[in-house]
């Protein structure tokens, strides 16, 4: 990479809870950052909207209006901020290559903290090209920032509590949830159900699922569990939904499908520098291998929230500051003991979380029968039009690593790069192979992470303007006296 014109001491990359978080430890102890995040405000996905809502929070519920207090104390935190921006490239050495407004600028970091969130495991099964079918993760963005939300009725398919609070939300916003089909069935309730009391005595995250599932019976919203296939049918756009519980069939009425298995690390920049990662066999996916502060085998890298592992919202806050103040320390600004004395509490609450994760874990867990479809004809790749019966027939003749399938097949290839079908196309590999997931390694990335125009490239290459001109920051507030821990 071209030398950087720019120099920064902590660049975050991401402006969600963890991203913020690591913002406000860092700089309360000196630090001057760099928080760098596609959207326009900061909150991230989890607290989309909130910057610029007013009087309307309580509609999406109690955890989404304490996100209010993080944000308060960001804005005062007086970090700089590029937003929208985004970080289209990184080398070994720290430099960065950041586009905003159609212009990009080198920027070197003493320090990186990536605070980049997840993104949705895709859930391929027949019809989920149709209009109308589209990822509940989605649809809650569209909701939250834009406040757009479907005409019902709505049918919400998959596992993980995103499914019962989108129907909540729903709810409230009067939209006909006409059901929630859940993957998740007996035999994960019986998984999940030794470390039940741990999570009731850890925090409140059992109990208010058990909540969102009351009021939803209450609504008259069809609740199925344990569904073991879904199609989503219609000639030109979704008209119904057909489930399966072992052999029974059911269906009904629908003009929006939501599908959602979970989420995963978004690793993408780590597999860019090829720091090595680890696969989590219970979530089913790959993520970083870090220390108690986040700090990767990088030396100058670091990784906080749910682009570590997934551990919600509250939990990616207080990995943010862990960050924030480890940063602090390796860029000289604290020494080690302040560093542990300001991170104590919340290492403690981080190691009582684990107990409510690992419960929400097992329960949720991907279902096996949704990770990979069983008919032929239905699409796995979207960008390049790739069926999974044609990826079980390169798999058949002898290709089993997602790298040289890519080659072969184009998965991954298109606009998503890989985003929409790189999970699928594995767990694919591995179930026609018999190959372990950690022996069939992740798809490589090359540059640019995110698109960038060819222009803009070779504008940046002949232009002296100052790095800082190119790429509009602001300085929130001035630095005040605001507790971070």
């Amino acid at each position: 990479m071209v030398e950087a014109g720019w120099t920064v001491e902590l660049a975050i990359i991401g402006a969600g809870p963890a991203g913020m978080a690591a913002a406000v430890a860092a700089s309360e102890s000196g630090v001057e950052c760099l928080v760098v995040d596609e959207c326009t405000e900061p909150g991230g996905r989890i607290y989309s909207g909130l910057a610029s809502r007013t009087g309307s929070e309580g509609l999406f519920g109690d955890d989404y209006v304490r996100g209010r207090e993080l944000m308060e104390a960001f804005r005062a935190s007086g970090a700089r901020q590029a937003m929208p921006a985004r970080l289209w490239e990184i080398d070994s050495e720290g430099h960065l290559l950041i586009s905003s407004e159609g212009r990009s600028s080198r920027i070197a970091a003493r320090r990186v903290i990536l605070a980049t969130g997840a993104q949705e495991r895709p859930m391929p099964l027949p019809g989920w090209t149709l209009p109308g079918v589209m990822t509940a993760g989605g649809a809650q963005i569209l909701y939250k920032r834009e406040g757009l939300v479907p005409e019902g009725p709505v049918v919400l398919a998959g596992t993980g509590p995103l499914l019962f609070l989108l129907a909540w939300q729903y709810l409230r916003a009067g939209i006909k949830v006409a059901g929630v089909l859940v993957t998740s069935g007996a035999r994960d309730v019986s998984k999940a159900a030794p470390y039940l009391p741990a999570a009731i005595v850890s925090g409140p995250l059992a109990a208010k699922g058990g909540k969102l599932v009351t009021a939803l019976v209450a609504a008259g919203v069809r609740l199925a569990f344990g569904v073991t296939k879904i199609e989503a049918q219609g000639k030109e756009q979704l008209e119904r939904v057909s489930y399966w519980r072992g052999t029974r069939s059911y269906s009904m009425p629908a003009s929006v499908l939501l599908l959602h298995q979970g989420i995963v690390p978004d690793t993408r920049v780590l597999r860019r520098l090829r720091d090595p990662l680890l696969w989590d066999p219970r979530g089913r996916y790959w993520h970083a291998k870090t220390d108690d502060f986040g700090a990767t085998g990088i030396d100058f890298l670091a990784v906080a929230g749910d682009g570590n592992r997934i551990v919600g919202a509250e939990a990616s806050r207080l990995q943010g500051s862990l960050a924030g103040y480890d940063a602090a320390m390796r860029l000289g600004k604290i020494d080690r003991p302040e560093r542990d004395r300001r991170t104590t509490g919340a290492s403690r609450r981080l190691a009582a979380m684990k107990r409510e994760r690992r419960f929400l874990d097992t329960l949720f867990a991907p279902s096996s029968g949704f990770l990979a479809p069983a008919c032929d004809d239905t699409i796995v790749c979207r960008c390049e039009d790739v069926t999974a019966g044609a990826i079980r027939r390169a798999v058949a003749s002898s290709i089993t690593d997602s790298n040289r399938l890519k080659t072969l097949l184009r998965c991954g290839m298109g606009p998503c790069q890989g985003r929409f079908c790189e999970l699928t196309v594995a767990e694919m590999v591995g179930t026609m192979s018999g190959a372990r997931p950690e022996d069939n390694p992740p798809l490589r990335i090359r540059p640019p992470l995110k698109p960038v125009d060819v222009e803009e490239f070779i504008a940046m290459a002949g232009d002296d303007e100052p790095a800082e001109a190119r790429i509009p920051i602001r300085r929130v507030a001035a630095r005040s006296s605001v507790d971070g821990r």
